[in-house]
């Protein structure tokens, strides 16, 4: 059965497929003067120019910064008065109806991303698209500022939504001593009972939130698609001993020195340059870390316990009670430490810490400090 979901959404692929922004300015530009097509192709970056400020223009015509205003708010004019007949007004409709579906505002990246097919993506293409999306007369436009990303919404009461959503998700992120991340799901239904949304509730909605997540700096994505605050070592890591720690635990596996050392430098967190030697310091002197074969480090949160071979074959005999068999020991071991089955032997032989009670069986030798 097809539903009105699905309708929109072939409504949404036929207006991308069939109706580029730059063919449907090229209609609008028909409307225009050559002087007031020229002057917003150079102000807008449009066509593969780059943009121009009202003094370079100004000087390029002969005339006044004002006047390539006026021109500019001219030409303006005649684009927003297109905006009410197609192809324009197809595009526009189709903004409408992806910040709907996102809640009512939305980051313009992730608008890029709706609005154009990845197979037309040029740089033409999302500069004529900036272009229209913000001729729009319908859909406010926010410009980046400190705290927020660039973003549209469809109307002012969309926008301080969104930001009124930001400080109350923002407090709750700080109230959480353990800084676990959360979904999207999971922080909604957590808001739903909040007393600081009854302001915004007839907007609230798990679309807005999860815009406003994308769209306020103060928060970031995990791998695993659950966020949290930017300031969060676990998600993002900013000294080494953070993008150590990071690594392993998206590496989910132990790793050796230098192997952590080339995943942080393939990460590219930021532009400082990672040593070797200042990753494997901090693997040695991080209590979270613990060094279970040669040079190879895992998590101490992962079970790992420190010492060396002896020091897990005893805590192993002491946490059981009781002698235990041979190859018990040895899988066992092996679980905690990357070495050979013949090292665990070995050192299994050391009569000081370990007596053999009978065949194949061990217990910690007497007088062994527990």
């Amino acid at each position: 059965m097809t539903t009105l979901k699905t309708i929109i959404q072939m409504s949404h692929d036929e207006i991308r497929r069939n109706v580029s922004p730059s063919t449907a300015l090229s209609e609008v530009w028909k409307g225009l003067k050559p002087r007031e097509a020229e002057v917003l192709t150079k102000r807008y970056g449009l066509g593969g120019h780059k943009s121009e400020t009202l003094q370079e223009i100004g000087e390029k015509f002969g005339i006044s910064r004002e006047r390539v205003r006026q021109v500019e708010n001219t030409a303006l004019a005649v684009v927003r008065a297109a905006s009410d007949h197609k192809p324009l007004k197809d595009l526009l409709a189709l903004q409408h109806e992806i910040l709907r579906g996102h809640g009512g505002v939305i980051a313009e990246t992730a608008l890029l991303d709706e609005f154009l097919l990845e197979s037309k993506r040029t740089a033409a293409e999302e500069a004529a698209a900036l272009f229209i999306l913000g001729a729009s007369r319908s859909v406010t436009e926010v410009g980046e500022t400190r705290h927020y990303r660039r973003f549209y919404a469809l109307s002012s009461a969309h926008a301080r939504a969104m930001e009124t959503l930001a400080g109350i998700a923002q407090e709750m992120f700080q109230d959480n001593e353990k800084a676990e991340t959360v979904s999207v799901e999971n922080l909604h239904t957590r808001l739903l009972d909040n007393p600081s949304l009854e302001s915004i509730a007839y907007l609230f909605s798990e679309s807005l939130l999860e815009s406003t997540l994308q769209i306020a700096k103060a928060f970031t994505q995990a791998d695993d698609g659950r966020w949290g605050l930017v300031t969060w070592s676990d998600i993002n890591p900013r000294n080494i001993r953070d993008k150590t720690r990071f690594t392993l635990k998206r590496a989910g596996t132990p790793l050796h020195f230098t192997e952590i050392t080339e995943r942080i430098r393939a990460a590219k967190f930021d532009a400082k340059h990672v040593t070797t030697q200042a990753v494997h310091n901090e693997l040695i002197n991080g209590s979270e870390f613990v060094l279970i074969g040669r040079g190879i480090y895992g998590l101490r949160d992962w079970g790992y316990v420190e010492g060396t071979v002896s020091d897990v074959i005893e805590k192993l005999l002491r946490d059981a009670g009781k002698p235990l068999e041979r190859e018990a020991i040895i899988e066992s071991v092996l679980q905690q430490r990357h070495v050979s089955r013949n090292t665990i032997v070995i050192n299994l032989q050391n009569k000081q810490r370990f007596t053999q009670v009978a065949k194949h069986q061990y217990e910690p030798a007497q007088g062994v400090e527990k």
